[in-house]
Parts: structure tokens; sequence; C-alpha cells
């Protein structure tokens, strides 16, 4: 039960790191990174739907090919990051 609470809480605590990075650092200087934010970034101009929805959306297809190959496990644990 520790486990899963440290592996969940590590989970919780890189997906704020990564949000606060992108939101008040790379996206105000429209800084294209790598990764499904670098294509969600890409895309706006393109098909003019909020960054929200497209990186949901990105990261549902992601989801699916994931668990397929990778696993139940890390569907959970990837649902988990991609929920918050």
């Amino acid at each position: 039960m520790k486990n899963k609470l440290t592996t969940y809480g590590m989970i919780t605590l890189g997906v704020i790191c990564l949000h606060i990075g992108f939101y008040f650092f790379i996206q105000p200087i429209n800084l294209v990174i790598g990764g499904m934010m670098g294509i969600s970034l890409l895309l706006i101009p393109i098909i003019n739907i909020p960054l929200g929805i497209i990186y949901f959306v990105l990261n549902v297809i992601a989801l699916i090919v994931g668990g397929i190959f990778l696993g139940k496990e890390f569907l959970k644990r990837t649902m988990y990051a991609t929920i918050l």
C-alpha cells in the first residue's frame, strides 16, 4: 500500500511541476517542445481548438495504444496522470 501511495504521489508531483513549467514559461513565449504538448501547440493555429482539448484527445489516443502494448498497470498510472 505504501509503495502505491509513493508511486501516485510522485506522479502527482511530476504533473504539478510539468504544468507549472508549461503555463508559466513555455506557453507564454510560444516555445514548442516535444511530446504531446509540443504537438498540441503546433496544432492550435491549424485546427483552432483550445489547447486543453487537443492535449486531451492526443493523450486518449496515446492511452489506447499504450494500454494495448504496455499493459494494464501502465494504463492505470497514465490515466491518473492524464486526468490530473
